[in-house]
């Protein structure tokens, strides 16, 4: 995609002629330009990634997302071997953008929630196996 804007309206004027009384202008002289926003989907990846390190799991994701930056709390839930785990983050863990795990199975499922807003969730969810 280019970077030229898609839309553009140029001199918008409105007068609101309302049932009674006198007419208002309500815009005068108003422009819009919409352009393309290639990272619009990249705004709500939370990247999350595991790594065997050790005897442990490396569990990161992207700190520097603008979800991730915006976010109060989160959930990180961990299904280890039919034991679920859940972590409560707050925003500096979430903004610390990683943490430990010691796996007990071979195959552990994490689903990362983040909540940006009070009942706005983002949700990733990665399985690793050994």
């Amino acid at each position: 995609m280019s970077g030229q804007p898609q839309i553009v309206v140029e001199g918008v004027c409105h007068t609101y002629r309302p049932p009674r009384g006198k007419p208002v202008l309500a815009l005068d002289n108003v422009s819009l330009t919409v352009g393309t926003r290639a990272s619009a989907a990249q705004d709500f990846s939370l990247s999350l990634s595991v790594k065997k390190t050790g005897d442990n799991l490396s569990v990161t994701w992207n700190r520097g997302s603008p979800v991730v930056r915006s976010a109060q709390k989160g959930l990180l839930e961990i299904d280890d071997g039919g034991y679920t785990k859940p972590v409560v983050l707050d925003a500096a863990q979430l903004q610390n953008g990683s943490l430990i795990y010691r796996n007990a199975s071979q195959s552990v499922r994490f689903r990362l929630t983040v909540y940006p807003q009070a009942r706005l969730g983002v949700v990733e969810t990665l399985e690793w196996k050994q």
